[in-house]
C-alpha cells in the first residue's frame, strides 16, 4: 500500500537545533563565575569556597558543592554543580530571595556540628576554631546544612562570623532596607514599586489580585458585588486593568499639595490609613460616620508614641478629653475603633490603665463615650484579652515546642517521633492557643449581632492580642474583608498602623528574647483555618498566606520593619539619605511584584471564590420574578439584615476541626511529601474546572450570538491554569507537583523523584491547550 502521508517536520534540523542550545548553555554554565545576585546596596562581606550544602534529611550522604556568600542581606549559597545545562532557573519561587539563598532575618538560630553533637552559636559571640559543620535553621520552618571540609583554611570561620554577626543586629538602623534605599538614592536610579538586581531587569507584572479596582462604596455592598461587572444577559465580563497607581488622579494631587506626602494608596492598591481620608472612607463605607469620628489629637506624636497621628475615636467627646485621658493609660493608647457592624453595634481596642494610677475616672469616661455611640446607647462588653487569650510569651512557648516537632536534626529523629506525633503536636499548645484565639472572636461576634452590644477588647497595651481578636472579628462579620485587598486593608491599619510591634516580635532586632513571638503567624494560622472551614468564602488560597509569612522574614519592606508609625518617621528622619521624613522610600509587601512573577500570583488566588463571586449562574425567568416578588414584600431594613447574616461566617472551634496548617509547618520535609498528591492535586483541579467553566461560557455565547469568539476573548480568571498565561512544555514538564507545591524542596535528592508533571492536567482537558507560544484560535 503506498504511503500518503508527508511530514514537514524536519526532524534533524530539530536535533541539530537542540544540540546548538545544549552547547551554548553547557558554555555558559561552566565558564560562569560563581557569584551572587546582589540587590542595590547589597555587599559581599565574607565566603567561602568549596562548601558542601547536604541535601535535607540525606544523613549528610548526599548534596552539592559550591561557594557560600554572606552578604548585608542574604546567605547566599552558589551552587557550582554542572549536571544540568539549563541556565535558567525555572525553580526559583522568589525573586528577591533564589532557591538556595537565606535572608538574614529570616535566621532563627545557628548550630555547629560536630561528631554528632550541635552547639548552638551565640550572638555576638565569635568563632575561633575551625567549624566543620553549620546548621542554619530558619523561621519558616527550613533548614539548611552546609560542610566546610574541603574549604580552604579560614574561610570557614570567616564567612560564619559574618553571618553571625549581621543575621542577629542590635540596632533597627542595621537592617538592609536602610543600606537598600541609601544605595537607590545616591545612585539616583529609585522608582517607587521597583526592585532592581544588577545585570537584570524587572518585567511587566499585569495580575490583577482582585478583578477590578473599584473604590469602596460609601455603604455595604453584597459580597462579590465590588469585584464583577455583569454585561448584557447576565454573562460576566472580568476586566483585565490591575490595581492602577492613582497618582494622576486629582484626589492624589490634592492630598500631595495638602500633606506633601504620597497619596493613601501606592500602585498595589492598598490603604495604607496614614491620612484623615483614609479613615473617613472606611467610616463612610460602613454608615457610622455620625458616631465615630477621625481625630488628629495625635499629630506630631504629642499624644502617644505607639498610636498613629490620625485614628477613630467616638465623637462624644472632644480631642482635649483624649489628651487628658491618655497619660492615664499604658503607651498612652486611649480607646479607639475597629468596626461598626450594620446594627450598630461596634468593636473597640483598649489599652489597660497604667499600673502607678489608682484612678478609673478617665477609662468610665471612655467608656461612657463609647456607650453614647451606640445608636440604642447601651452599655459597651468589655472583654480583657490577658484573661480570655493566651499572652504572648504563651504563644513563644508553643511556637519553639511547635518548631521542635517540626524541624527534627535527622531522619533518625523524624521517624522516632512518628508514633506519638499526635500526642507531641497536642502537647506543644499551639492548636489550643489557636482555637482559643477563634472561639473568643466568635464569643465577640456573638455579642455583637445577636445582642447588639458594642464590645471593647482591652489588653495591657493593645498590640499583640488586640490585633489578633479585632481582625477575626471583622473577617467573620464582612466579607470584604475577605478579598485580597480588603484583607491587606485590615492588616495595614489593625496591625501595621495601630503599631503592632513587628521587628520585635519577628525578631529582626535582637534587643532581648523575650520580645520575640510569632503573634502575626498565630493570626494566619487563625485564618488558614477558616479558610478551611469556608474554602469558598476568601478570595486568597493558602499560598498567599504561606507567602504573607515568609515576607515578614525580609527585612526589606516597611509593612514589617517598624514597631509604630512614629518608630518609623524617627527612623527615616534621622538617615541622612532620607532627605523627607514622610516621603518613604521603604518597599511595601503589597506590591507583590517586587516577589514573584505573574504565573506565581495566580497561586494566591482561591479558584472556589472565583466559581462562586465571579462566574454567573443563569436562572430562568419565573425564578427571577418570585425572587423579585419576595423581596418586594420585606421591608428594606429586614433585607438588609438577611443579607448581613448570610455575609456572617462562623468558625466551628472544636477542637477536633482544628488542623495543623501543614503547607506552612512541614512542606521542608522532603520524607513527609506525597508525591503527585495532596492538597496542591485538589487546588489545580479546581483551577482548571474554573477554566472549563469560562470555556464553554465563552463557547455558548458563541453559538448564541452566530459570530466567532476568539481565545483572546474569553475572560480571563487570573487563576494557574488562565488563558491569559503562557505556559512553556519546559517549565510544565519540569514542576513536579508534590504534597509542598509550590514550595517543593529542589535539590539532588528531588530531582531524582517520578512525579506528576503539570502538563499533564492539560492532557484531559477539555480545553485545547496549546503547548508553544503560538496563539491557538480554535480552542473555542
Amino acid at each position: 500500500m503506498k504511503s500518503t502521508f508527508k511530514s514537514y517536520v524536519n526532524v534533524y534540523e530539530d536535533t541539530e537545533n537542540y544540540q546548538n542550545d545544549v552547547d551554548k548553555n553547557a558554555d555558559a554554565v561552566f565558564n560562569a563565575e560563581l557569584t551572587p545576585a546582589l540587590l542595590s546596596g547589597e555587599v559581599v562581606i565574607g565566603k567561602a569556597a568549596s562548601v558542601l550544602k547536604y541535601s535535607s534529611y540525606s544523613e549528610h550522604k548526599q548534596g552539592i558543592s559550591g561557594t557560600l556568600f554572606c552578604t548585608n542581606f542574604k546567605v547566599s549559597f552558589v551552587t557550582a554543580d554542572r549536571s544540568s545545562y539549563d541556565v535558567v532557573d525555572s525553580s526559583q519561587w522568589n525573586r528577591l530571595l533564589k532557591e538556595n539563598d537565606i535572608g538574614l532575618s529570616c535566621i532563627d538560630a545557628l548550630y555547629q556540628v560536630s561528631g554528632g553533637k550541635r552547639k548552638k552559636l551565640v550572638p555576638g559571640s565569635g568563632i575561633s576554631g575551625r567549624v566543620k559543620t553549620l546548621e542554619v535553621q530558619c523561621k519558616n520552618f527550613n533548614t539548611h546544612t552546609f560542610s566546610f571540609k574541603f574549604s580552604p583554611k579560614g574561610e570557614d570561620k570567616s564567612v560564619v562570623n559574618a553571618i553571625l554577626h549581621h543575621a542577629f543586629p542590635a540596632k533597627l538602623t542595621l537592617l538592609f532596607a536602610f543600606d537598600y534605599i541609601s544605595e537607590k538614592r545616591q545612585s539616583g536610579e529609585y522608582r517607587q514599586g521597583s526592585v532592581k538586581q544588577y545585570g537584570g531587569k524587572r518585567p511587566s507584572v499585569r495580575i490583577n489580585l482582585e478583578m477590578s479596582d473599584k473604590k469602596l462604596p460609601a455603604k455595604r455592598v453584597p459580597s462579590g458585588e465590588a469585584n464583577m461587572k455583569m454585561h448584557g444577559g447576565g454573562e460576566l465580563k472580568m476586566e483585565n486593568k490591575s490595581p492602577g497607581l492613582i497618582e494622576d488622579s486629582g484626589e492624589f494631587r490634592a492630598q500631595k499639595r495638602h500633606t506633601g506626602r504620597r497619596g493613601q494608596r501606592f500602585r498595589h492598591g492598598t490603604t495604607l490609613y496614614n491620612l484623615p481620608t483614609d479613615w473617613e472612607t472606611e467610616l463612610r463605607r460602613l454608615g457610622c460616620e455620625d458616631d465615630w469620628t477621625v481625630t488628629q489629637a495625635n499629630e506630631g506624636y504629642n499624644m502617644s508614641t505607639s498610636l498613629p497621628e490620625c485614628f477613630v475615636v467616638s465623637s462624644r467627646l472632644l480631642s482635649t478629653a483624649f489628651v487628658t485621658a491618655s497619660v492615664h493609660f499604658v503607651d498612652g493608647r486611649v480607646p479607639t475603633w475597629c468596626y461598626t457592624y450594620s446594627n450598630g453595634a461596634s468593636l473597640v481596642r483598649m489599652a489597660s490603665t497604667r499600673p502607678d494610677t489608682d484612678e478609673t475616672t478617665h477609662e468610665d469616661l471612655m467608656l461612657e463615650g463609647i456607650r453614647m455611640s451606640h445608636p440604642r446607647k447601651r452599655q459597651p462588653l468589655v472583654i480583657d484579652l490577658a484573661k480570655t487569650c493566651p499572652l504572648a510569651k504563651d504563644i513563644a512557648t508553643s511556637y519553639e515546642k511547635l518548631k521542635e516537632l517540626c524541624m527534627p536534626a535527622s531522619l533518625k529523629d523524624l521517624w522516632s517521633v512518628d508514633g506519638e506525633w499526635l500526642s507531641r503536636l497536642d502537647s506543644t499548645n499551639w492548636l489550643n492557643d489557636v482555637m482559643t484565639c477563634l472561639q473568643v472572636a466568635v464569643y465577640a461576634v456573638g455579642k455583637m449581632v445577636h445582642e447588639r452590644k458594642t464590645v471593647v477588647i482591652k489588653e495591657y497595651d493593645s498590640r499583640d492580642m488586640s490585633c489578633i481578636i479585632s481582625c477575626l472579628v471583622q473577617l467573620i462579620l464582612d466579607p470584604t474583608y475577605r478579598t485580597i485587598i480588603g484583607f491587606q486593608n485590615l492588616i495595614q491599619r489593625e496591625w501595621v498602623t495601630m503599631c503592632h510591634k513587628y521587628p520585635d516580635r519577628l525578631g529582626h532586632v535582637r534587643y532581648t528574647e523575650t520580645e520575640e513571638s510569632p503573634v502575626f503567624l498565630m493570626f494566619l494560622d487563625c485564618v488558614w483555618q477558616m479558610l478551611q472551614q469556608f474554602p469558598s468564602s476568601f478570595a486568597f488560597s493558602e499560598t498567599y498566606l504561606t507567602a504573607l509569612w515568609d515576607s515578614a522574614q525580609v527585612a526589606i519592606f516597611e509593612t514589617f520593619l517598624f514597631n509604630s508609625p512614629h518608630q518609623a518617621f524617627t527612623a527615616i528622619r534621622n538617615n541622612a539619605a532620607v532627605n523627607d521624613p514622610r516621603h518613604t522610600d521603604f518597599l511595601s509587601v503589597w506590591d507583590w511584584s517586587q516577589q514573584f512573577e505573574e504565573e506565581q500570583l495566580s497561586l494566591f488566588m482561591n479558584p472556589l471564590y472565583t466559581a462562586k463571586h465571579d462566574i454567573p449562574v443563569r436562572t430562568d425567568t419565573t425564578t427571577q420574578r418570585e425572587s423579585c416578588t419576595n423581596l418586594e414584600n420585606k421591608s428594606e431594613t429586614s433585607a438588609q439584615e438577611e443579607q448581613h447574616e448570610t455575609d456572617i461566617i462562623i468558625p466551628e472551634t472544636t477542637a477536633a476541626l482544628i488542623r495543623l496548617w501543614s503547607q506552612c509547618y512541614l512542606r521542608w520535609l522532603a520524607p513527609l511529601q506525597i508525591i503527585g498528591g495532596g492538597a496542591p492535586t485538589e487546588y489545580l483541579q479546581q483551577c482548571l474546572l474554573v477554566e472549563e467553566i469560562l470555556h464553554l461560557q465563552n463557547k455558548l455565547r458563541s453559538l448564541e450570538s452566530a459570530t466567532p469568539v476568539t481565545k483572546e476573548t474569553r475572560p480571563t480568571s487570573h487563576l494557574f491554569f488562565s488563558s491569559g498565561f503562557k505556559h512553556t512544555p519546559a517549565k510544565l514538564s519540569k514542576d513536579v507537583l508534590t504534597s509542598s507545591f509550590p514550595f517543593s524542596p529542589i535539590g539532588p535528592s528531588s530531582r531524582s523523584i517520578l512525579g506528576t508533571p503539570l502538563s499533564v492536567y492539560m492532557e484531559k482537558s477539555i480545553l485545547n491547550f496549546k503547548m508553544n507560544d503560538e496563539t491557538n484560535a480554535s480552542d473555542t
